[in-house]
């Protein structure tokens, strides 16, 4: 057997906090969250367990349905941790560090949904239907709303308008 050959570290082009991302890395940031996010609430409806239900309800409380009457970091912040707990609710700990991995990236998709004209903000409905199918066991349903909870965004996207 050969010896494999040499990993190569590619370099990743995240935003500082300070920055926002442009619209074409604001999508490509999307997508690999969406992959992320999607098979991570498939996996967490099917190894779920009744601590992961508390954290995710926790999380979900938090968040909260309104933006306007907090300071929006703390916002992302409580948002983050919905979709974390979600992560770690599918235990599988290489999507753990994944994510963990990109989570700046994350963040500043979801302050971006908060400051970029034009871009809708994933309410707390389309959470509460990734939680629901979570809890309720529902691979496929947990697939389709974490899908939908990102969808419109990409949507936006890719209307016309301001590059």
């Amino acid at each position: 057997m050969s010896a494999s050959p040499a990993v190569r570290h590619l370099p990743v082009d995240l935003p500082e906090p300070a920055q926002a991302p442009g619209r074409a890395a604001l999508r490509e940031h999307l997508e690999v969250r969406a992959m992320l996010e999607v098979e991570s609430a498939r996996l967490a409806a099917e190894r779920r367990t009744p601590e992961d239900l508390q954290a995710l309800r926790a999380a979900l409380s938090l968040r909260g349905a309104q933006v306007n009457k907090r300071r929006r970091s703390v916002f992302v912040e409580h948002d983050l941790a919905f979709h974390r707990a979600v992560v770690d609710a599918a235990h599988n700990p290489a999507l753990t560090k994944l994510y963990a991995f990109f989570e700046r990236a994350v963040r500043s998709t979801v302050r971006a949904t908060l400051e970029v004209e034009g871009l809708p903000e994933p309410d707390y409905e389309a959470h509460l239907r990734v939680f629901d199918a979570i809890e309720r066991r529902q691979p496929q349903a947990a697939v389709e709303a974490a899908r939908a909870l990102l969808q419109p965004v990409l949507d936006a996207l890719d209307a016309p308008g301001p590059a």
